[in-house]
């Protein structure tokens, strides 16, 4: 017995060691936390659609990408009836497409890698964005901040068609190159990777990129009025630095839209009118995540998208998607910490925009001036989906959300901590009720087959 007992005792320290080694990696590394998203936007994306094609995006993007992409060398595509100009690149999608069906991934398959892969990359880039905040270690705020921006209502709602949850994705990262190149001395290494950004994203849906950017009007603000890390004038000397390289990586993208800008003209003026848009964008539905139009319409079989129904009809999930909002507000009322000044402001601002021109029927002074821009100017029209600036809502709801949590947890007890964790577990799940449930894809986006 004299000699088992000091070898258990070496095998617990050394146990303990290892468990030490991997809670350091955890907190002070990017990637562990971003194979726990990974792990759960797997999940959801292929438990949900019983493997059938979903009809998103193009429909040749995973079907024949390669085809799709040797068109992007043309102004002109014949494939589409009669022909027509090839304002849109689908460059990025498409070889991403083409690297996984190369891979051996069926078409079905590759649209769900895809769209776990723009899940992950969002609750990433929300979890790095608060590290530039919060650095000294990857703690509860910065798990809770991910997931949440991740998996929630918005994205819920958004994920089809994925390609213009694009600039919602990349929202963070935008917001982490802009803080990093005015705070550090590598200005053009940063606008650099702010123009490889807008590549990915695309010409695909400008407006949407646009209203992705808007967070960064409060980080501007932020850094040099309350942080005062910079001055206006280095802001707008690296503004213009990004803006110049961006504008070189689409410049071949504003060609294909000048060349399309008539066809394109044309499909704004025939699709949906603002007011309808804002129908259903209340400021309480706007502050849950929800009020985009398509989720309350209906047709002669009913709502187009009733995958989402109990997020308006079951109070039990209607509670859930106030939850995070309402801790939100409790963080910014009840922390010192500066940055939710930040996060707050990137919320509120993108709610202004989201809201609109609500109500339809007697609009603010603010909605009767969109709404009398959107009728003098075809360019304002082409931003009449103001639900696209969504981003700036996750990022703020996601951080201070994910503030809260990390407060709450340091005055419970051990018990305290276990109840909490588990009541927030369910309503993190209930608030995202369709990745979990097998609804996230609606039923008439899907083909009745895999292929």
């Amino acid at each position: 017995m004299s000699a088992v007992a000091p070898l258990a005792t070496s095998g617990a320290r050394r146990w303990r060691a290892v468990g030490q080694r991997i809670g350091t990696e955890w907190q002070r590394r990017l990637w562990p936390v971003t194979l726990v998203i990974a792990g759960l936007a797997l999940l959801a994306v292929l438990t949900n659609g019983s493997g059938r094609f979903v009809i998103d995006n193009h429909v040749e993007l995973a079907h024949r990408p390669g085809a799709l992409l040797a068109r992007q060398a043309h102004l002109w595509d014949s494939s589409a009836g009669l022909g027509r100009p090839n304002e849109e690149s689908w460059v990025v999608a498409a070889v991403v497409f083409g690297l996984l069906r190369g891979l051996g991934a069926s078409a079905a398959l590759a649209e769900r890698l895809f769209h776990a892969g723009l899940l992950t990359i969002a609750g990433a880039g929300m979890v790095a964005l608060l590290r530039q905040f919060r650095p000294q270690r990857i703690g509860l705020a910065h798990v809770v901040a991910g997931l949440l921006f991740a998996f929630n209502p918005y994205t819920a709602t958004s994920l089809v068609p994925s390609l213009l949850l694009v600039p919602y994705v990349l929202a963070p990262w935008f917001v982490l190159v802009f803080l990093r190149g005015v705070r550090e001395e590598t200005p053009w290494r940063w606008a650099a990777a702010f123009a490889l950004l807008a590549f990915v994203a695309g010409t695909v849906d400008i407006p949407g990129l646009s209203y992705g950017l808007v967070p960064l009007v409060p980080a501007a603000v932020y850094v040099v009025q309350v942080e005062r890390t910079a001055s206006w004038g280095r802001v707008l000397a690296w503004v213009a630095r990004a803006a110049l390289l961006t504008i070189g990586v689409f410049l071949t993208g504003l060609v294909r839209l000048a060349a399309g800008a008539a066809s394109l003209a044309d499909r704004l003026g025939t699709t949906e009118r603002p007011q309808y848009l804002n129908a259903p964008s209340s400021w309480t539905e706007t502050w849950r995540g929800l009020g985009f139009w398509g989720a309350y319409f209906r047709d002669a079989a009913g709502l187009i998208k009733p995958n989402t129904a109990r997020f308006y009809a079951s109070t039990g999930f209607v509670l859930a998607t106030f939850l995070a909002p309402c801790a939100a507000l409790v963080a910014l009322a009840r922390s010192k910490w500066r940055p939710r000044l930040l996060f707050a402001a990137a919320a509120l601002l993108a709610m202004v925009f989201m809201v609109g021109s609500y109500p339809a029927g007697d609009p603010t002074p603010y909605g009767r001036l969109l709404l009398r821009g959107y009728d003098r100017s075809l360019f304002l029209w082409g931003w009449r989906n103001s639900y696209k600036a969504g981003p700036g809502w996750g990022l703020g709801i996601a951080a201070l959300a994910g503030l809260a949590a990390s407060a709450l947890a340091t005055v419970l007890t051990s018990r305290g901590k276990a109840v909490a964790a588990v009541g927030g577990v369910a309503v993190f799940a209930a608030a995202s009720f369709p990745f979990w449930t097998g609804q996230l894809y609606n039923g008439s986006s899907l083909s009745a087959s895999g292929v």
